[in-house]
Protein backbone atom coordinates (compact mmCIF):
# COMPACT_ATOMS: atom_id res chain seq x y z
CA UNK A 1 0.00 0.00 0.00
CA UNK A 2 1.55 3.29 -1.08
CA UNK A 3 0.52 6.87 -1.74
CA UNK A 4 -0.26 6.18 -5.42
CA UNK A 5 -2.67 3.36 -4.54
CA UNK A 6 -4.41 5.45 -1.85
CA UNK A 7 -4.76 8.39 -4.26
CA UNK A 8 -6.18 6.10 -6.97
CA UNK A 9 -8.75 4.73 -4.51
CA UNK A 10 -9.74 8.28 -3.51
CA UNK A 11 -10.24 9.25 -7.16
CA UNK A 12 -12.26 6.12 -7.95
CA UNK A 13 -14.60 6.70 -5.00
CA UNK A 14 -15.14 10.35 -5.96
CA UNK A 15 -15.67 9.54 -9.65
CA UNK A 16 -18.14 6.74 -8.88
CA UNK A 17 -20.20 9.01 -6.62
CA UNK A 18 -20.15 11.84 -9.16
CA UNK A 19 -21.27 9.49 -11.91
CA UNK A 20 -23.82 7.30 -10.11
CA UNK A 21 -25.28 9.48 -7.33
CA UNK A 22 -26.95 12.57 -8.82
CA UNK A 23 -28.59 13.52 -5.48
CA UNK A 24 -25.30 14.70 -3.96
CA UNK A 25 -22.78 17.40 -4.77
CA UNK A 26 -19.49 18.80 -3.35
CA UNK A 27 -18.08 15.29 -3.00
CA UNK A 28 -14.75 14.86 -1.24
CA UNK A 29 -13.12 11.56 -0.31
CA UNK A 30 -10.00 10.74 1.67
CA UNK A 31 -8.44 7.33 2.20
CA UNK A 32 -6.55 6.72 5.44
CA UNK A 33 -4.11 3.89 6.08
CA UNK A 34 -3.82 4.53 9.83
CA UNK A 35 -5.29 1.05 10.55
CA UNK A 36 -3.49 -0.82 7.77
CA UNK A 37 -1.85 -3.07 10.37
CA UNK A 38 -5.34 -4.40 11.16
CA UNK A 39 -6.08 -4.89 7.45
CA UNK A 40 -8.45 -1.91 7.28
CA UNK A 41 -8.47 1.21 5.12
CA UNK A 42 -10.82 3.99 6.22
CA UNK A 43 -12.54 5.93 3.46
CA UNK A 44 -13.87 9.30 4.62
CA UNK A 45 -16.57 10.78 2.37
CA UNK A 46 -18.17 14.19 2.72
CA UNK A 47 -20.94 15.51 0.50
CA UNK A 48 -23.92 17.86 0.31
CA UNK A 49 -27.48 16.74 -0.43
CA UNK A 50 -28.48 18.68 -3.53
CA UNK A 51 -32.19 19.08 -2.65
CA UNK A 52 -31.70 20.35 0.91
CA UNK A 53 -28.15 21.74 0.86
CA UNK A 54 -27.39 19.76 4.05
CA UNK A 55 -23.80 18.59 4.49
CA UNK A 56 -23.12 15.00 5.59
CA UNK A 57 -20.15 12.72 5.99
CA UNK A 58 -19.52 9.05 6.55
CA UNK A 59 -16.62 6.72 7.16
CA UNK A 60 -16.54 3.45 5.28
CA UNK A 61 -14.18 0.75 6.57
CA UNK A 62 -12.66 -1.20 3.69
CA UNK A 63 -11.39 -4.58 4.90
CA UNK A 64 -8.42 -5.68 2.84
CA UNK A 65 -8.31 -9.32 3.97
CA UNK A 66 -11.95 -9.99 4.75
CA UNK A 67 -12.75 -13.68 4.60
CA UNK A 68 -9.09 -14.72 4.44
CA UNK A 69 -7.77 -16.63 7.45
Amino acid sequence: MNYTTLYAMKNEVENALIRWEPRITDIQAEVSDERIGEGVLLIYISYVIRATNNPYNLVYPFYINEGIE
